[in-house]
């Protein structure tokens, strides 16, 4: 399957799964972003194919910060997140096993809060 899912939460948030090389479409994803009609505040991205090789600046969109974990010395898998800029993101995990990859950040409820005034 090679399409994107657009899932609304509360009209801030949206979740885009890809489910292959999600480099090749960043543009694409950017130009949903900047042509919503909703605020959105947080993307989540999974299957990414992103290794060590694929640098940020490849893959950033203007007003977010990256947060990733690749995959590497595996072809597939890998994840990420976007996080509006406006947001604080006070903390972050990211892990990697066999079967998954995990990113994790932590916005303080005020970041939230100051962000969609």
């Amino acid at each position: 399957m090679n399409h994107c899912t657009p899932k609304l939460k509360e009209g801030r948030l949206i979740n885009m799964r890809y489910q292959r090389r999600v480099r090749g479409k960043m543009r694409y994803i950017g130009d949903q972003i900047a042509d919503s009609s909703y605020p959105i505040m947080a993307v989540g991205l999974i299957e990414t194919w992103w290794d060590s090789r694929v640098e940020d600046a490849q893959v950033c969109v203007p007003g977010y910060t990256l947060f990733r974990s690749d995959r590497e010395g595996r072809t597939g898998g890998g994840c990420a997140l976007l996080i509006h800029s406006t947001l604080i993101v006070t903390d972050k995990v990211s892990w990697e096993n066999e079967f998954n990859n995990i990113v994790a950040v932590y916005i303080p409820r005020s970041s939230w809060q100051d962000a969609t005034r």
